[in-house]
């Protein structure tokens, strides 16, 4: 089952759904909503970098997808390195480096020594600010192995989801923020049309499939302590860092999910 508690981080957490949240005249009025960021980069084993700073490729190029498994060799503040030479094999470490900075994101995103998988997905994508030029979206999902080529991980043998984030990705319907590999889902829900703003305000739904009853409901800034027992088991926080449109294709949504407590 799931029980959550929330920790307001923006006037209030009661969701208002709208009709028509493009402003076709149905939807509630708000204010403008809060604009948390995540700022990230992933460096890989081969030297590639990606970054929210540095787009890479063209814009309307699929989305590159990366699947690794190694062990957390290196974890600072806001920045795990991801080791896939197994620790009795004889190679040479050619570590994938995580970093990611976000508001209220816990300073160790993973435990050191950990055996675990990161799924991630990079898009480059057309900025719908005019002259700001493009950015890059990112999308990624770091689960626990309870055993990596026949040793057993030292730091522990279930199958939490470390850590999760999102930003400014485009994924699934149009709808969905997560993807194939998670193992939860976040939809955008429509809730208000700020006209001072100019633009649709959204907020963000959290289930898990395995957990009954399985979701939460957070308008941008708010963020909830959710506990989960069957798969996945443990107590986790997920946090709305911002959801709303700009212009096409101003996709600005982000959250970030972290584990925080066995059960």
């Amino acid at each position: 089952m799931l029980s959550l508690s929330l920790f307001a981080g923006c006037a209030s957490s009661e969701v208002v759904e709208g009709g028509d949240a493009g402003g076709g005249g149905a939807a509630a009025e708000c204010p403008i909503p809060p604009m948390d960021r995540i700022t990230w980069s992933l460096t890989t084993a081969a030297g590639t970098t990606f970054s929210s700073e540095n787009p890479v490729g063209e814009a309307g190029d699929p989305p590159t997808q990366s699947s690794i498994e190694g062990q957390v060799v290196s974890s600072t503040p806001g920045e795990i390195a991801i080791d896939s030479c197994a620790p009795d094999a004889d190679c040479d470490q050619a570590p994938t480096t995580l970093t990611l900075a976000a508001s209220g994101l816990p300073d160790v995103l993973v435990p050191e020594g950990a055996f675990v998988r990161l799924d991630f997905q990079a898009q480059r994508e057309r900025s719908g600010y005019g002259d700001y030029g493009d950015y890059t979206g990112m999308h990624l999902n770091i689960e626990n192995l309870s055993e990596w080529r026949g040793l057993s991980n030292p730091v522990a043998t279930d199958d939490r989801v470390w850590l999760a984030a999102h930003e400014r990705f485009v994924t699934g319907g149009p709808n969905s923020l997560t993807a194939d590999f998670d193992p939860f889902t976040v939809e955008r829900l429509d809730v208000c049309f700020s006209t001072e703003f100019g633009n649709p305000v959204y907020a963000m739904r959290f289930s898990m499939p395995d957990a009954s009853p399985s979701s939460v409901t957070l308008n941008a800034g708010e963020e909830a302590s959710i506990t989960i027992t069957g798969a996945h088991a443990g107590e986790y926080t997920f946090r709305n860092l911002r959801s709303f449109e700009y212009a096409e294709p101003g996709h600005e949504f982000a959250y970030w999910l972290a584990f925080s407590e066995a059960p």
